[in-house]
């Protein structure tokens, strides 16, 4: 069983070798030209795999972020009005 694993692994790894040449010879040229154009093209394929919300996702997002924000700013605000009273009624 063993040997039979080892057979199955060097043929699948025989097309990675050779994918990878292909994708050598893809390269695009060394020239400062030739590097933004393959920049380009590598963002253009990015964004192309990208899952851009919904509108509605995006309404929905914010309204969640501006209701943490509202609430984590008024637990600070609450915990600095309580400090700010102890230290007057140490200090004053």
């Amino acid at each position: 069983m063993g040997e039979e694993k080892k057979k199955d692994s060097t043929v699948k790894s025989a097309p990675a070798k050779e994918a990878a040449k292909k994708s050598e010879a893809k390269a695009p040229s060394a020239g400062r030209m030739g590097r933004a154009q393959g920049f380009a093209r590598g963002v253009a394929s990015e964004l192309k795999k990208v899952h851009w919300p919904t509108r509605q996702e995006v309404i929905t997002y914010s309204g969640v972020v501006v209701a943490a924000v509202a609430i984590v700013g008024f637990m600070i605000f609450l915990v600095d009005e309580a400090i700010g009273r102890v230290l007057r009624m140490l200090i004053g």
